[in-house]
């Protein structure tokens, strides 16, 4: 092989180097087995045999897996911000609950702030941003109840436990921002 590799252009000025602990000459390039005397090669064989040698009681539960993708998931919480309306500032609060669907990442927020309420109904008017774990409402949500003429905006991330994120209330001489969050119900 080290005659080969002359002949192929390679230097000759590590040729016949010994490779070994014990300082032995001669090519050892793929002879025997790699690190901690195990053959590569061996690798696939020995995952599935060991996958198949676990008790069922330490392997995934299926079942679980696909309730967790199929499941909702209610968020209640708390907003609370800035609301300036006619030009005078105050704070406000309000709530906020998104049903999330796992599998379909997407959620029907609804929140009240400050005189008025948002969103609701059986749409998903919440979705996931790409494959994060960010979300935000696709266009901003008309007031269905007290003030009308204002638009929420939400956009916030997901946990198992949680959501939180930011908003934005736009409406004729009024405007508010603030923060909200929630937990798993």
């Amino acid at each position: 092989a080290d005659q080969a590799a002359k002949n192929s252009g390679f230097s000759d000025g590590n040729s016949s180097k010994g490779t070994g602990v014990d300082g032995s000459k001669g090519d050892k390039f793929g002879s025997g087995p790699g690190p901690r005397n195990r053959n590569p090669s061996d690798i696939f064989p020995n995952i599935i045999t060991q996958a198949n040698s676990i008790a069922p009681s330490q392997q995934p539960n299926v079942v679980n897996t696909v309730n967790t993708m199929t499941s909702t998931v209610t968020y209640k919480g708390t907003m609370s911000g800035i609301a300036v309306h006619n030009d005078n500032p105050s704070l406000a609060s309000g709530t906020y609950q998104n049903v999330w669907n796992v599998g379909a990442r997407n959620g029907v927020a609804s929140a009240q702030f400050n005189g008025a309420s948002f969103g609701g109904g059986s749409t998903p008017n919440t979705f996931a941003v790409g494959n994060s774990s960010g979300f935000a409402t696709a266009a901003p949500l008309p007031s269905t109840t007290g003030v009308p003429g204002r638009s929420l905006s939400l956009a916030g991330t997901t946990s198992p436990t949680s959501q939180a994120g930011a908003f934005v209330i736009t409406g004729p001489r009024y405007g508010a921002a603030g923060t909200f969050q929630s937990t798993k119900q």
